[in-house]
């Protein structure tokens, strides 16, 4: 998805051509910090808000936060990114 839509940003007269700062929210924001880590030259940085994968049954329960924290995923991604996350959050700790 994010391919497609950064793919019809680009073709856009408006839009600055060059890497893109990718900001994302619960699911968004944990697919923005993969996006970086396949995609490093396409992307300047990441702002994750609360990224985390949610729901879909018991076979996407290992695709949350810590796995995508891990180097390759999240740690391993080499561009900057803010991740931001509150205390008492109900999904992720």
């Amino acid at each position: 998805m994010s391919h497609s839509v950064i793919a019809w940003a680009r073709a856009q007269p408006f839009v600055k051509s060059g890497p893109v700062l990718l900001v994302g929210q619960s699911r968004g924001g944990i697919l923005s910090v993969v996006y970086a880590g396949r995609k490093p030259s396409d992307v300047a940085s990441v702002v994750n808000f609360v990224g985390g994968w949610m729901g879909g049954g018991p076979e996407n329960e290992q695709l949350n936060t810590p796995v995508f924290a891990e180097a390759g995923r999240g740690a391993g991604v080499k561009v900057p990114q803010l991740w931001l996350y509150a205390e008492r959050d109900n999904f992720h700790g």
